[in-house]
């Protein structure tokens, strides 16, 4: 296979040995020590780059290095541009990556490239259900219930080219909620229990919340939680005819005043788990940032699938601890 091999060791790289962030390196360690990067990455080995190269043509840089690579540009909010820039200063990253100071740094070309070719093979849901493949097999997904909710994914709103042509993203669109206006997308995501994301989907802004509800929770067999956005007296009626708990939060009819006493009991019960995924929200959006800098609905949701990825690694890493 042509894959490019690491230069070996030098002096130089047993006397940075000891350098670089310890902070870092010790969040890199304990990855390197729970995560099954090879198993994560035998999928990728089937991109026609990992097959034998043309004559003359270059080696294909080395599958884990360049999603470990990915994974850091999430894990610190970096661009392409950027986390070319820290893999070649960051001592701490360049070891995790599996760099040795003689090795060239893969440019930011590189890894549009390779993120392409993920995406056109279709392994970003292969990556997906790989990730939460280790994370239930290291004991942390706890398979009690899928948690549904939507949140916004805010777009730049740009302004006119030197033509007068506007500059902001075509498909992004607008919506509002609680009287506040709202312009990008919309990302559909479902949550275990323990806070881990195992779907999501994104639309556009003004698809409502509970579009991807249905196709998101059809193989749930346990139960399915939502706030009162989702109720829906057919959807109700679904799941409990399959046998699955509705824990869809009540709202009031058309007349109705209040909510009923045992309404209000059950979404009491229901508002606590609900919770867990507002919180997975939060993780991904103090990880990423609430606003995306990518154009159009493909960049956006690709993106997207890689943060959530990089996000149930470091947050599966926590629940291990």
């Amino acid at each position: 296979m042509a894959v490019r091999r690491s230069a070996e060791p030098t002096f130089l790289d047993a006397a940075m040995a000891s350098m670089g962030s310890a902070r870092r390196a010790a969040f890199y360690a304990r990855l390197d020590a729970l995560v099954p990067w090879d198993q994560l990455c035998a999928p990728i080995m089937s991109l026609p780059c990992y097959g034998e190269a043309p004559k003359g043509g270059r080696p294909a840089v080395p599958p884990m290095l360049m999603l470990k690579s990915l994974m850091l540009a999430k894990w610190h909010n970096l661009s392409d541009q950027q986390l070319e820039d820290q893999l070649a200063d960051s001592v701490s990253m360049r070891r995790f990556v599996g760099l040795n100071s003689g090795d060239p740094t893969p440019d930011a070309t590189s890894f549009v490239r390779f993120r392409e070719r993920l995406v056109s093979a279709g392994l970003l849901d292969t990556l997906h259900e790989a990730v939460l493949g280790h994370l239930a097999n290291s004991g942390v997904l706890v398979c009690e219930g899928t948690i549904v909710d939507a949140t916004f994914i805010e777009a730049p709103k740009g302004g006119k080219s030197a033509d007068g042509t506007p500059t902001r993203d075509p498909q992004a669109s607008y919506a509002a909620k609680a009287g506040r206006p709202h312009f990008g997308y919309k990302a559909h995501a479902a949550a275990d229990r323990s806070g881990i994301i195992t779907d999501v989907r994104v639309t556009h802004a003004n698809v409502h919340d509970a579009a991807m509800v249905d196709e998101m929770t059809r193989d749930e067999v346990v139960a399915v939680y939502a706030d009162s956005a989702y109720h829906k007296i057919e959807r109700r009626t679904a799941l409990r005819s399959r046998g699955v708990l509705d824990g869809i939060m009540y709202q009031r009819r058309r007349g109705q005043a209040e909510l009923t006493p045992s309404q209000a009991a059950w979404n009491a019960m229901v508002r606590p788990v609900r919770v867990t995924i507002e919180h997975a929200f939060g993780r991904l959006k103090r990880m990423v940032g609430d606003r995306t800098r990518w154009r159009g609905l493909r960049a956006t949701t690709t993106h997207l699938q890689l943060s959530v990825i990089a996000l149930n690694l470091r947050h599966g890493l926590h629940l291990q601890r």
